[in-house]
């Protein structure tokens, strides 16, 4: 493909990967202005968590305080402005006891304790539906100016791909369950005015498909996109994200969206203080550097990725393309030298994995893949013990529900007429036939035992979320290292101009005054950057 010459960038500037922004580039000062766009909500009540509406208002008052002047902030949320019910949140509230114990009886699950009330959020443009993206596309992204930026915020829930021989074709599930594809989210950015940026960031479930728009039709074998775009998304194409409860207590809310934002603003969604996260200490938080700090602390089960890792993946190697005597970087390479290719940011991410996965020597892959396998086979054990311990309690279950139907066999179809009048005139009876039934006790000691091994399983699985970003991002570096071995010099160029936009920053003092940029990138001399990758078979 053709690259274009002239693109316009935020804080350019030394690019790791062999990579640099000629000084002598040509620019002039332009006046800018940043439109944001959030999509939000679940596809229906049930799925609409209140941490939705909750994200939405955090990242608003995050907007707020960064800019100076009225945001240009479009939502699209759930239902939109209709007046119904579409949020759903869990009671703080004891349930009465006779409910709670004939939830447990009849497996009503945790949907007991939820209630719905109309989302809260002033200002929505909309439903979050497929009419109302496509709309805002041609009514407000449409007559963006070349100087402008958008910047889209996705919090919501996401689907799988159906599209045969494309896994990465995924999905965001708008309100009714309508789906919005990474297909059609490509189609629909083609709208924009070419030259204007665009960044995404994505929380819902199999956000990775979306890394993909990086690519014609969303398809990395179609070659790169002409449109300059960064998307940073929660977690990869094939696996779910954490975050989307019903819980209102936010400071239970760890999701990816949560860590990013609190890295851009300085402070967490509950009002308190984030250490700085400037990591290249230039006066000013990046996008790039909000996604390192959530790859590094983020207490989740997520493993998130960015547009350059998909871009490195596609177009650099560990084991092929270099000249002759060349060797390659791998991820197996000592800490040393893959760090000397890491940013500010990077090597960040990477010293508080490696802290927590309490890896100190140079072998950071075997080690982290050493302790991973532990953890997948401790994993394997807790899901036997977990499979023992439901079947003991549909056991236990079995043997009192047999008792309690054979007075009540009523309580055995949910809508049944009266099961109402037979809660509230047997209140009493059918606590003392449930609690003094034998197998009680038991039955109570085995929920609990399921309870604590999901708790452990969770907390291992956090675990190894950790070790599979150290091994991400250790990929990334050897693949960074080599592309300018590997690449020819168009696709070296547009890796620094993606790495340049994915090193963009909010805020008024950066949105206003940006540059208008000539992009020439160049092979850079050892002297000049990092050491370039080293031939370790002669040591």
């Amino acid at each position: 493909m053709e690259l274009s010459g002239v693109k316009r960038w935020i804080g350019c500037g030394l690019l790791m990967g062999g990579c640099l922004l000629s000084p002598t580039s040509n620019y002039s000062r332009v006046e800018a202005k940043d439109h944001f766009l959030t999509i939000g909500g679940g596809y229906a009540p049930s799925s609409n968590q209140i941490s939705l509406e909750r994200n939405v208002i955090f990242y608003r008052s995050l907007l707020d305080r960064l800019y100076q002047s009225e945001v240009s902030h479009d939502v699209l949320f759930s239902d939109g402005n209709d007046p119904g019910r579409d949020l759903q949140f869990r009671s703080v509230a004891p349930l009465p006891r006779e409910y709670e114990l004939l939830g447990q009886l009849f497996d009503a699950g945790t949907g007991q304790k939820n209630f719905y009330r109309d989302n809260e959020l002033s200002d929505v443009r909309g439903r979050s539906s497929l009419d109302e993206f496509r709309n805002w596309i041609k009514e407000t992204g449409a007559t963006l100016t070349p100087e402008d930026r958008l910047v889209i915020y996705v919090t919501a829930h996401g689907g799988k791909s159906k599209t045969k021989g494309r896994a990465g074709n995924t999905c965001i599930y708008l309100w009714n369950k309508e789906r919005l594809d990474v297909a059609e989210f490509s189609r629909s950015l083609k709208e924009l005015p070419a030259e204007v940026p665009v960044a995404i960031v994505m929380v819902q479930c199999y956000s990775g498909g979306f890394t993909n728009l990086l690519f014609e039709r969303g398809e990395s074998s179609a070659g790169l996109a002409e449109r300059d775009l960064a998307v940073f998304c929660a977690t990869i194409e094939s696996r779910p994200a954490a975050g989307c409860t019903a819980d209102i207590n936010e400071e239970n809310y760890h999701e990816y969206s949560s860590s990013f934002w609190a890295a851009i603003g300085g402070q967490t969604r509950t009002g308190e203080s984030v250490s700085s996260s400037d990591f290249d200490q230039n006066g000013r938080v990046s996008l790039a550097e909000a996604h390192a700090y959530a790859v590094a602390t983020l207490p989740s089960i997520d493993l998130p990725i960015c547009t350059s890792d998909i871009f490195l993946r596609q177009y650099s190697s560990q084991t092929d393309g270099a000249e002759e005597g060349v060797s390659l970087l791998t991820d197996s390479a000592p800490r040393s030298e893959l760090e000397a290719f890491a940013t500010p940011a990077q090597k960040f991410a990477l010293d508080s994995l490696a802290t927590q996965l309490q890896i100190e020597d140079e072998s950071l892959k075997a080690k982290a893949t050493e302790l991973k396998q532990r953890l997948d086979e401790e994993l394997k054990e807790i899901e036997r013990e977990l499979g023992r311990s439901r079947s003991q309690v549909s056991a236990s279950r079995t043997l009192i529900q047999q008792t309690v139907l054979a007075r009540w066999p009523e309580l055995n179809q949910s809508w049944h007429p009266r099961i109402a009048s037979i809660v509230e005139q047997d209140r009493d009876a059918i606590l003392n036939l449930i609690e003094t039934h034998s197998e009680f006790a038991q039955w109570q000691q085995r929920i609990q035992a399921v309870e604590e091994l999901d708790a452990r399983k969770l907390q291992k699985k956090k675990e190894q979320a950790r070790c599979e970003r150290l091994l991400y991002l250790l990929e990334s570096l050897a693949l960074a290292a080599n592309l300018p071995v590997v690449a020819p010099e168009e696709i070296q160029q547009r890796y620094a101009r993606l790495k340049s936009l994915e090193g963009m920053s909010l805020g008024a003092g950066t949105s206003h005054s940006h540059q208008m940029t000539t992009v020439t990138a160049r092979k850079v001399p050892p002297a000049e950057t990092a050491p370039a990758p080293v031939d370790s078979s002669s040591e």
